[in-house]
């Protein structure tokens, strides 16, 4: 999330765009930066309804209010959902799992715990299915 140690990777000249997420404030010095808030609670409903259509407004709201209606993290419950036809009662139970784990990873600060928690979960899988692709 630093920057001055991501910028090597950056293509050298051309005339593409590089688009970077980060809660980090100082990449603004770096580029236009576009403010991104959390979805309002209508927003995430309807993109996780969007993403895993019969998800119902009762378990797509315990999931928004899982992930703190964060876009990414909301995305990413999507995806999982979508993909996998994870029950919500489990996807709920995984997500109250990996949070221990994410706290004890001592992420900077302001890092969202939702985010993390939702990419342990669709690494954990990952493992399971193909340990030499982690």
């Amino acid at each position: 999330d630093d920057p001055e140690k991501l910028r090597r990777y950056f293509p050298q000249g051309g005339s593409g765009h590089i688009l970077v997420t980060s809660r980090n404030q100082s990449w603004s010095q770096h580029g236009d930066a576009l403010p991104v808030d959390v979805f309002l609670r209508e927003e995430s409903i309807e993109h996780l309804q969007r993403r895993a259509p019969g998800l119902s407004d009762e378990d797509a709201d315990q999931v928004a209010t899982a992930v703190g209606d964060l876009p990414l993290a909301v995305e990413q419950a999507a995806a999982w959902i979508a993909e996998t036809a994870t029950p919500i009662g489990t996807y709920l139970e995984q997500l109250a799992q990996q949070a221990p784990q994410v706290l004890a990873l001592n992420q900077p600060a302001g890092y969202p715990e939702p985010v993390a928690a939702t990419w342990n979960i669709s690494i954990s899988r990952l493992k399971e299915r193909s340990p030499a692709a982690v």
